[in-house]
Formats: C-alpha cells, sequence, structure tokens
C-alpha cells in the first residue's frame, strides 16, 4: 500500500462515543461537590486520582493558551521594548547602507536620483 508514497500518510481520527446517559453537568457537579468537602475536610474526604488529573490537566490547558495567546505577562514589555530597539538599529543601518552606495555611485541630488531610474 506505502510503497510508492513520498509523504507521510495522516493517521485516522480516533473514535470517540458519547454514552446517551452521560450528563457532563451532572459530573461536573459530582465533581465540585467532592472538591469542596475536600477543602472543608481534607482527611476525611481525599481527593480521587482523576480529580487531581483533571485538576491538573485544566490548569495546564488554561496556561498554555494564555502563554499562546498573550506571552508571559511579566516579558511583554520588556518584549516590545527590545523588538522596537532592533527594528531602529536595522533601519539604522539600512539607511547608512543606503547613503554609503548612493554617495558612490555619485547620487547626490534627487535629479541625479530620478535619471537613474529613468535610464533603466
Amino acid at each position: 500500500m506505502g510503497w510508492g508514497s513520498f509523504y507521510k500518510s495522516k493517521k485516522p481520527r480516533g473514535f470517540r462515543y458519547t454514552y446517551l446517559t452521560f450528563d457532563p453537568k451532572k459530573k461536573e457537579l459530582e465533581r465540585k461537590i467532592r472538591l469542596s468537602k475536600h477543602r472543608v475536610d481534607p482527611e476525611a474526604n481525599p481527593l480521587t486520582e482523576e480529580d487531581l488529573k483533571e485538576n491538573l490537566r485544566g490548569r495546564l490547558r488554561r496556561n498554555s493558551e494564555r502563554l499562546a495567546k498573550y506571552g508571559d505577562p511579566e516579558d511583554f514589555s520588556e518584549s516590545i521594548g527590545k523588538k522596537n530597539r532592533q527594528l531602529v538599529f536595522v533601519l539604522a543601518i539600512l539607511f547608512a547602507f543606503t547613503y554609503w552606495i548612493f554617495e558612490s555611485l555619485g547620487i547626490t541630488t534627487w535629479a541625479d536620483f530620478a535619471q537613474l531610474f529613468i535610464f533603466w
């Protein structure tokens, strides 16, 4: 089947079946009740492994989405300032290089500059 292909074929999507008796609101309510009972008396109501995994998964997802969208808030102002300084520096070098090239070609006025393009 894959003898003549030069690219990696995509894997088929996984099959997910949601049962008809599944109620996500009820499951979320039960989870919140377990968490609140744990906050009141942690020794009598320990968290299940599922609660710990879900809490960690949700926290990681929220953090990664926020970082992907906005970046780290502490580094945001520094990164904008750094990017602006780099842009000004590159533009200054580009302007100096262009000026040096025009001086070496003997182009000192706008008329000389226009003649350069008319003859091309």
